[in-house]
């Protein structure tokens, strides 16, 4: 498969970049948008619709998926609520360094150094923990920043969780928005209560959230558009006007092809990462959740094993 040939040698012999879209993304909405006295579900939200509206849509190669998880063609993400401050002190070498160099430029530095990384200084995890233990600060703490590997899997937050994707599938995010706002309204009626507000406020969270993961495939839809209609060689336009329209029904609406339930559920993954750091989230029994789909058109004859 010619195709698998070219992606595997772009993946295997192009750099590792880091990208810090995400981390502009989200700090700016924090430094200019956020109000400080919404709840920590609503901050999370807004600011996961606010990257994924306004992240930009690329294609890195020919494959036939729509969406990315970083900006650049082989990127590592910056979470610096999380763990990215951790390169703070190496941005000037990174690029360069001995072991696991990752490509940074000089502009991007200076945006991490100047504008993200300040912000975050106090509010990471590690930092917010440390404020609550106090001082002097326990062997616990000292131990978890220096092994790397403990830091990674619990100041990072990983979720370690299998989404409930095939819902998606055969639902779409529209559904799913729709229910939300149908159980926002009913627990809105009635006597107030503490955990009803807290019900509140997760309800219109999940839809603030899915709003972001279907615009930013509007996006995509769009680009794709936009370069078949660029495009000079008759398969590169099919196979642009082919992801624009996928990406007009999916993740919005359930699919209703292989290759929409895949490209959804693709796309379901990319926005779970705007919010969770980039690990431990599992596509599951992807021969399950899929099966339907593939059983559907190779009965009816529009795919075969090698499409």
């Amino acid at each position: 498969m010619p195709r698998i040939e070219r992606l595997r040698a772009l993946h295997f012999f192009t750099r590792t970049s880091v990208c810090i879209e995400r981390a502009k993304l989200i700090t700016d909405y924090m430094t200019k948008l956020a109000d400080p006295g919404e709840s920590g579900e609503l901050h999370v939200a807004k600011r996961v619709r606010h990257y994924l509206s306004r992240r930009e849509a690329v294609f890195h190669d020919d494959n036939l998926l729509a969406g990315s998880t970083t900006s650049k063609a082989i990127g590592a993400p910056v979470f610096p609520e999380l763990l990215g401050l951790s390169i703070w002190p190496e941005l000037e070498l990174i690029s360069d360094r001995e072991v696991n160099p990752q490509l940074l430029s000089k502009d991007e530095i200076e945006t991490l150094n100047f504008e993200v990384f300040p912000y975050w200084a106090d509010k990471t995890v590690l930092e917010v923990l440390r404020t609550r233990l106090g001082k002097p600060p326990p062997m616990c703490l000292r131990l978890l920043e220096r092994i790397a590997f403990y830091i990674s899997g619990k100041v990072g937050c990983i979720s370690h969780c299998v989404p409930r994707f095939d819902r998606v599938l055969h639902e779409g995010m529209d559904a799913i928005i729709a229910e939300a706002r149908a159980r926002e309204l009913e627990l809105s009626r009635g006597p107030k209560t503490a955990e009803k507000a807290e019900q509140v406020v997760f309800y219109e969270a999940v839809q603030i959230a899915l709003r972001g993961a279907i615009e930013y495939a509007t996006s995509l839809a769009d680009k794709a558009s936009a370069l078949a209609r660029e495009a000079t060689d008759e398969t590169t336009r099919q196979e642009y006007e082919a992801m624009a329209r996928v990406c007009s029904q999916v993740p919005a609406g359930p699919a209703r092809s292989f290759r929409e339930a895949v490209n959804s559920l693709w796309l379901c993954q990319v926005a779970i990462h705007a919010e969770n750091i980039n690990m431990a989230m599992s596509p599951g029994r992807l021969d399950q959740i899929l099966w339907p789909f593939y059983k559907a058109d190779i009965e009816a004859g529009v795919l075969t094993p090698e499409k």
